[in-house]
């Protein structure tokens, strides 16, 4: 009678975001999580705003989770703007944004905040009645604000965008909400719901309303559907680091025009993608790892 041998697991730790990309196209995943190819973010980028909002509202968050007055915490917002931020349009466009939140939102001071940027790792499920596997998988994240609310608690998601989203309907297929609601179950807390925190980062020429700039969307799911969200995320980075090393072991056993397959779309590619033109000039036949080289990407291995 032959022994089933269990196979020893291996953990590896993703993220929402590299999830996300995953799920784009295997050859930007590559690229960005294999290979760590990276470039810098200038402050007007999309995501080097979306990066110098989030330290705003931290620095908001926590003084009002100290006490503070809303005054004080106004102060420490606006000091993250003033000496954090080299680009003079940008400093202009985060003061608006914030200076409007405030007005709009105010202190919440019908929020008990529990938890700013709530960092931690937690292991993702593999489907029930899955196949014994090497590979596991713990989820990397960071929630903005953990907060109870008309004594229930819930996770809140702070965003720099474009437009404001309009409805609930696209928030029933965000991952990022489920799978950061579900994390902060792992953690122990009964969590009610998510919340989507929306600020507007383009100007009209007219004055704009603060309902034009500024939206919460309030979501909750129940826990079949935070389970199934976490298998899901387990189920794509099984696939995604299966098909890597497919690539890798046909690579060592010399095929040499082998490449991740490239998952075009020309929405997407257009503006979720910083590696589009290598794409193109890989489809082209050039190097695309030379072609990066040569643009101003690097290998940082230091970064998740």
């Amino acid at each position: 009678m032959q022994t089933r041998v269990t196979p020893v697991p291996v953990e590896l730790t993703v993220s929402y975001s590299e999830i996300d990309t995953m799920r784009q196209c295997p050859l930007k995943h590559a690229l960005a999580y294999d290979e760590r190819w990276v470039k810098d973010h200038s402050e007007s980028s999309a995501l080097g705003l979306g990066t110098l909002w989030h330290l705003v509202m931290e620095a908001h968050r926590t003084a009002l989770a100290r006490g503070a007055s809303l005054p004080v915490a106004r102060e420490a917002g606006m000091l993250v703007i003033q000496t954090q931020v080299t680009d003079p349009e940008v400093a202009d466009l985060l003061t608006w944004m914030y200076e409007g939140y405030l007005e709009k939102w105010g202190a919440d001071r019908d929020w008990r905040i529990l938890g700013t940027e709530l960092a931690g790792d937690v292991l993702l499920p593999s489907p029930r009645g899955w196949p014994a596997t090497e590979l596991q998988f713990r989820l990397k994240f960071k929630i903005d604000l953990l907060f109870e609310w008309q004594g229930r608690i819930w996770v809140l998601d702070e965003k720099s965008c474009k437009d404001l989203p309009k409805g609930n309907v696209d928030f029933d297929f965000d991952d990022q909400f489920g799978l950061y609601y579900w994390a902060a179950t792992q953690l122990g807390y009964p969590v009610f719901g998510a919340m989507y925190s929306g600020a507007r980062k383009t100007r009209l020429q007219r004055e704009m309303t603060l309902d034009e700039r500024f939206a919460r969307i309030p979501m909750h799911r129940n826990s079949a559907e935070l389970r199934a969200v976490a298998e899901d995320a387990w189920q794509t980075a099984y696939f995604a680091y299966e098909r890597i090393a497919t690539v890798r072991e046909a690579r060592v056993q010399g095929a040499t025009n082998v490449e991740h397959a490239r998952h075009t779309n020309p929405r997407e590619c257009k503006w979720k993608c910083d590696y589009r033109q290598a794409c193109i000039m890989g489809r082209k036949g050039r190097n695309l790892r030379v072609y990066l080289a040569s643009t101003g990407f690097r290998q940082d291995r230091s970064r998740h």
